[in-house]
């Protein structure tokens, strides 16, 4: 009979105050760990934008070896066009002939390139006193709109990708923070003798911007 109780005892389950101690427990838990797990997914989300932007300019390095000019779409890295086309220069890329690559970039947004072949004049990229002039570059367009009132891409992610590639400064160097518009034809912006374009802090308030990276330049 006494094994009889111990077992009905034990078979009794938990009370409500332990209940409400364990949900305690794991809420306190989870407001440790979740701003450590938000902050590694962004981490994760740089190091793969930063990855990209690498094997970017490996692949148009080679192409440019290959053929004397820079892809036009993202279908040029992984089929055939032109003379001396020897890819595929990227493991992974759009199959569609355009410039865009829709929701590529490692929070969702778009990706676009932008490609200068062979200019008669030299231009410049960003602003007319930025860098070196140039007849032959390719950038790439990291677009950041804003969602419910914040940016997709966190500023400081951004911020964080140029200091880690660049100079750190929104409006210098190979990589700059613009509201300015991507052309939908024509070469301004980024590239043209002078530039026009307005550049945004990585402290300013949040506006729907791009993120310009020069990934490839000759003279």
């Amino acid at each position: 009979m006494e094994k009889i109780k111990r077992l009905k005892k034990r078979m009794k389950g938990i009370t409500l105050i332990e209940l409400l101690v364990v949900v305690a427990i794991i809420t306190i838990l989870a407001a440790i760990l979740l701003p450590y797990i938000g902050n590694r997914t962004e981490d994760a989300r740089i190091a793969a934008m930063e990855e990209m932007i690498s094997s970017l300019r490996n692949a148009t390095t080679l192409m440019f070896n290959d053929m004397s000019v820079y892809p036009t779409q993202w279908i040029n890295f992984v089929s055939p066009f032109g003379t001396g086309w020897r890819g595929p220069y990227l493991q992974r890329s759009s199959t569609n002939a355009s410039a865009t690559w829709a929701g590529a970039s490692p929070w969702n947004t778009d990706l676009q390139l932008i490609t200068l072949n062979a200019s008669a004049t030299s231009v410049r990229f960003a602003s007319s006193t930025n860098l070196f002039p140039l007849r032959y570059g390719i950038c790439l367009v990291v677009s950041n709109p804003l969602s419910s009132g914040a940016s997709r891409i966190p500023y400081s992610s951004l911020e964080k990708i140029d200091r880690d590639l660049d100079d750190g400064t929104h409006d210098r160097g190979y990589i700059v923070h613009s509201s300015s518009l991507p052309p939908t034809s024509g070469t301004n912006p980024p590239f043209a003798a002078a530039p026009t374009m307005t550049f945004v802090s990585y402290s300013a308030t949040p506006v729907n911007s791009f993120f310009y990276i020069l990934i490839n330049a000759i003279p």
